[in-house]
C-alpha cells in the first residue's frame, strides 16, 4: 500500500500535471481580477454617469433595491464562473466538465434575464395603474406582493420550460403547484378585497 503510494508521487508532481494545475490557478486568479474591474467600470458608469437607480426609482420601476448593484454582482459571478469553466475547458481532461459550465451559465443567464425583465415589466404596471386605485386599502402590499410572486412564478416556469430544463413530470408538478398557489392567493386575496369593500360600503352608509 504504501509502495504503491510512493509510485503515484511522481505522476501527481509530473510536468503535465502541474502544468495542467499552473494554467487552472492562472485563468481562475485572471478571472477573478477582470471581474473586479470590470465590476468597478460597470458600476461608475450605471451609478454615477448614466444614474440608473435614480431613474428607476423615479418611473417606480425599482423602488427598494439598487439595479445597479444587482447588474455588478451577476456580471461579478459570470464572469468568475465563466473563467472556472475556461480553465477547466483548456485542460484536455476536464474540458467536458467546462463544457457542462458554459451551458449552466448560459440557462442561468437567460433565465435571470427573462427575470429582471418580467420583475421591471409588472412592477411598471402595478406601480403605474393598480397601485393608484388601490393605494389607500388596509391590504395593498399583499396584493401586489400576490401578484408580484404569482407573475414572476409563471414566467420562472415557462422560462425553464423553454429551455427543457424541467422534464415533463417536473413541469406538472410545477404547473398543479402554481395553480394550488394561485387559488390560496386568490382566495387570500378576495377576503382582502371583502373587507375592503365592507370598510367601503359602510362608510357610504354613513
Amino acid at each position: 500500500m504504501l509502495e504503491n503510494m510512493i509510485n503515484l508521487i511522481p505522476q501527481v508532481f509530473s510536468y503535465n500535471t502541474l502544468k495542467a494545475m499552473l494554467i487552472f490557478i492562472s485563468i481562475v486568479l485572471i478571472g477573478y481580477f477582470v471581474g473586479k474591474l470590470v465590476a468597478l467600470i460597470l458600476k461608475i458608469i450605471l451609478k454615477n454617469i448614466l444614474g440608473l437607480d435614480k431613474w428607476l426609482h423615479d418611473k417606480r420601476i425599482m423602488t427598494t433595491y439598487s439595479f445597479t448593484d444587482l447588474i455588478v454582482n451577476i456580471t461579478k459571478f459570470f464572469i468568475y464562473f465563466y473563467f472556472v469553466g475556461l480553465s477547466f475547458y483548456v485542460i484536455s481532461y476536464f474540458s467536458n466538465i467546462g463544457i457542462l459550465i458554459f451551458e449552466i451559465l448560459n440557462n442561468l443567464l437567460i433565465i435571470i434575464i427573462v427575470m429582471i425583465i418580467s420583475y421591471a415589466m409588472s412592477e411598471f404596471m402595478l406601480r403605474s395603474f393598480l397601485y393608484p386605485a388601490i393605494q389607500n386599502f388596509k391590504y395593498v402590499n399583499f396584493i401586489l406582493g400576490s401578484i408580484r410572486f404569482i407573475v414572476l412564478f409563471f414566467i420562472l416556469v415557462l422560462t425553464l420550460s423553454y429551455l427543457n430544463i424541467l422534464s415533463p413530470v417536473l413541469l406538472y408538478m410545477f404547473i398543479i403547484l402554481f395553480g394550488g398557489i394561485v387559488i390560496s392567493i386568490s382566495i387570500a386575496i378576495g377576503i382582502a378585497l371583502g373587507d375592503i369593500l365592507k370598510e367601503k360600503f359602510r362608510e357610504i352608509i354613513k
